[in-house]
């Protein structure tokens, strides 16, 4: 009623469809984000900082609210260091990956589905990769942005999510409209 107190909502056995358990969501969701503020505690001197993120912290997706979440604020800790550090010359960057390998997804898949071939499936929903581009390579994608974020060869890049998605966050291909095939 009017005038009591809210009280704080604990998770407790499903999030939405998700079943969760209260200490798993717990540490899902403060680990990564901890872990990432104090490094940032420590952050000196001149330099670059490179958050990974993920696409899920870009756009929804079903299943994955813990882990989502995390990606959400770890880009919001991203956004909010660049402004506090851009007058030391640090630079703090988030790239966002599709997917990390097929070991991440597998969990979260159906029995019977190959999630190595679920993963190259979603990655060619829209940029087809050249022939022969494996799932590897678009880990070696990622592996090589955040190398270029890190690096001097981009000195005013700062508080900025780099997406490496093959276009997946950009939208969807509608049948029969220009574009599609």
């Amino acid at each position: 009623g009017e005038g009591e107190p809210l009280q704080q909502q604990q998770p407790s056995g499903q999030i939405g469809q998700a079943p969760v358990d209260e200490g798993e969501f717990q540490d899902v969701l403060l680990l990564p984000t901890s872990g990432v503020a104090v490094g940032l505690m420590d952050a000196e001197r001149t330099g670059s900082i490179v958050n990974v993120a993920s696409t899920d912290g870009v756009k929804g997706m079903n299943g994955v609210i813990a882990y989502a979440s995390t990606k959400w604020a770890l880009r919001g800790i991203t956004k909010a260091a660049a402004m506090e550090l851009a007058r030391s010359r640090i630079r703090v960057n988030a790239v966002c990956p599709e997917a990390g390998s097929w070991e991440m997804s597998a969990p979260f898949l159906p029995d019977g589905v190959d999630p190595i071939a679920a993963v190259e499936f979603n990655a060619d929903s829209l940029l087809r990769a050249p022939e022969g581009y494996s799932v590897e390579d678009r880990i070696g994608d990622v592996a090589r942005t955040v190398l270029f974020l890190a690096s001097d060869d981009c000195p005013t890049a700062t508080a900025a999510d780099f997406i490496v998605d093959g276009g997946m966050t950009a939208g969807y291909i509608q049948k029969g409209a220009p574009g599609a095939d």
